[in-house]
């Protein structure tokens, strides 16, 4: 990810953003939820994509 090339500020919904990027990188290698963020309910919701 280009953390340079994005102005975070300009996101609307920064943890959805990024909640989507966990879930790409889910799909290629198993993230393991740590209860802040990407919880339980995230990954499981990934896995149904």
């Amino acid at each position: 990810m280009d953390h340079d090339g994005v102005e975070v500020l300009t996101i609307g919904d920064y943890a959805g953003w990024y909640r989507e990027r966990l879930a790409r990188r889910h799909h290629l290698r198993a993230v393991k939820a740590d209860g802040r963020l990407w919880t339980a309910e995230a990954v499981a919701k990934a896995e149904k994509v």
